[in-house]
């Protein structure tokens, strides 16, 4: 059970991930469909691409035509349809083959390399890069060959490799060679990027210097806060709480007006540990309030474009509905033999779940006065953001069991009883009806991992049972022992004990390098529930100020119970953990 665990390292990965951004970024505001994607807005987009993609073709306009293709593949994997995503580009591809256009062809190649690598089928991705190179070689450009570095520097770092060092050095040959400061800018982070893995602080520092050298030079705003948010991080790894709350207040004033970035929250969040653990308390408290607004702004934001993005899909697809439907009643005025039914429904739906992470507050017990109020304060916020928490998990599955199931389920029979009534039977409405008894399906599941069902319909017992069950594999069994009469609770209370065993569950697989652990509940005057593993360990010390904050929620939800949590932990000796609540009945 690690004592902590940092935010900034999730964004360098991500910026690794989406270090080929920044054109598309500063081309947004001309291209519309390249705005719509980067707003989420993908119907809107997927509306505004597809007629033109087939009047590029036959104009012949093969460059707009691969750009096209290549937005339009992004579109689909942001639904996250991936099938049709790559099924625009092989057909794209195919053509392109057809018509010798090998530049438009290497593009192609690219971004089938760049899905699979997104899907982390990275073999698939190294083989389409490869090719895309050998394509690039044979017209002789050996500039847009050299590009394909960091392509294969990504693949070869998300897979581990041995080769991470080779391409590491090709991105810094390359950027040299072309003197682009964008990519030096890469080739430097790439570097840094790579010695963060091998723990080389001494080259670390080196490198995301440079690092932020060039993304001044490039006045970015997206890579200054990555560079910085990486740098505060670096020092946050060697302890360096002050030299990280500098780099962290510079990069806060560079994005002074930026406060609603995600990646903004992050860093606020990081902040606030910082400056506890600098003994800031009022500070630390006020920044850890300033992360909790801006996940819920995010969290807010992206749930009403995806609502908009659904309702938008309705309307197209009622729309061509209404179409095709007024194009077989001509034909059927001149030829019977004549039907043509098209029906476009697309269903897309992604919640995102943000989880508000506080700091604890139990080593403020010792202090003034002020403090412990402070402190208390401090808890009962964390218990009602929990709570919170929690009851927007139900609400979004009764949301999505209630209303968007039951919508889906509507338009099936809507579709059924269409088709009955015609003459012959349509391909097209078979697909369809597919295509939404897969989308209902998807939606169903999603609400029973949001509130789950075996804790619904049985009890807790039973659901802990199963959550045992599901996370044993090859390198860890979890045994579930109980005993006493474990009988129905109150449904909020089984809920948060549920939790709050999966997060235990959660640590040890995470942090204990176990190859066993047992779960061990027991009902008599109140529920005692322990978590033993056979891991590593570690020293608990006297405070819990160094604690993690998953350890931190876990105390809050247990206290806001009326109960009592105790680790037990010694090196290479194991681990237990153990709570006691009083017993909520219905």
């Amino acid at each position: 059970m690690n004592n902590r665990q940092p935010v900034w390292p999730l964004l360098l990965a991500a910026f690794v991930i989406s270090l080929s951004g920044y054109s598309q970024k500063k081309n947004s505001g001309v291209d519309s469909v390249a705005y719509y994607i980067e707003e989420l807005l993908f119907a809107k987009g997927l509306k505004l691409a597809e007629p033109q993609v087939q009047t590029l073709l036959a104009e012949k306009k093969y460059k707009l035509y691969t750009e096209r293709t290549v937005q339009i593949s992004e579109i689909y994997y942001g639904l996250g349809d991936n099938g049709k995503s790559l099924d625009y580009l092989f057909t794209a591809l195919k053509i392109l083959q057809k018509q010798a256009q090998s530049r438009n062809e290497i593009t192609i190649l690219r971004q089938i390399g760049n899905l699979y690598s997104r899907m982390q089928h990275n073999d698939r991705a190294l083989r389409y890069f490869r090719s895309a190179l050998r394509k690039a070689r044979e017209i002789k450009h050996d500039s847009l060959a050299e590009s394909f570095n960091q392509s294969f520097f990504k693949v070869h770092f998300d897979m581990e490799s041995d080769s991470i060092e080779f391409f590491v050095k090709k991105t810094m040959l390359f950027a040299k060679t072309t003197e682009s400061p964008v990519n030096l800018y890469k080739a430097y982070n790439n570097y840094f990027v790579y010695y963060q893995t091998l723990k080389n602080t001494d080259l670390e520092k080196k490198y995301i210097d440079s690092s932020e050298h060039y993304a001044k030079l490039l006045k970015s705003t997206d890579f200054i806060r990555t560079t910085l948010t990486n740098k505060a991080g670096y020092y946050y790894d060697l302890d360096d709480y002050l030299s990280a709350k500098k780099t962290y207040d510079e990069m806060f004033r560079i994005n002074k007006n930026d406060t609603l970035n995600i990646e903004v929250g992050y860093a606020y969040y990081t902040y606030a540990d910082i400056l506890f653990r600098l003994g800031d308390y009022k500070n630390a408290y006020m920044y850890a309030d300033k992360a909790a607004n801006n996940f819920d702004y995010n969290y807010n934001e992206r749930l009403t474009k995806k609502v908009a993005d659904i309702a938008a899909s309705y309307r197209i697809s009622n729309l061509v509905k209404t179409q095709n439907l007024e194009r077989e009643q001509f034909a059927r005025n001149h030829s019977r033999n004549r039907l043509v039914q098209i029906i476009l429904v697309a269903v897309f739906l992604l919640t995102i779940i943000v989880f508000y992470f506080f700091y604890q507050n139990t080593a403020l017990k010792q202090k003034s006065k002020l403090q412990n109020v402070q402190s208390k304060m401090q808890q009962s916020l964390l218990t009602a953001t929990l709570d919170a928490q929690e009851a927007e998990r139900k609400k979004i599955a009764s949301v999505l069991h209630d209303n968007i199931s039951a919508l889906l389920s509507s338009a099936g029979l809507q579709l059924t009883a269409f088709a009955s009534g015609q003459e012959s039977k349509s391909d097209e409405i078979v697909k369809t009806r597919n295509i939404l008894k897969e989308a209902h399906d998807k939606v169903r599941d999603l609400s029973h991992e949001l509130v789950p069902t075996l804790l619904a319909k049985f009890g807790l017992a039973y659901a802990i049972q199963d959550l045992c069950e599901k996370n044993s594999n090859k390198n860890i069994v979890f045994d579930c022992e109980i005993s006493g009469s474990i009988k129905r609770y109150d449904e909020d209370f089984e809920m948060k004990i549920y939790f709050i065993v999966s997060e235990l569950l959660n640590n040890v697989m995470k942090h204990s390098q176990a190859t066993k652990a047992t779960i061990t509940l027991n009902a008599n005057s109140e529920l005692s529930v322990a978590v033993e593993d056979n891991g590593k360990g570690f020293e608990t010390g006297k405070s819990n100020e160094n604690e993690g904050f998953g350890l931190t929620q876990i105390r809050a939800r247990i206290n806001g119970l009326g109960g009592k949590f105790t680790v037990t932990s010694k090196p290479n000796q194991g681990t237990t953990a153990q709570f006691n609540v009083p017993i909520i009945f219905k």
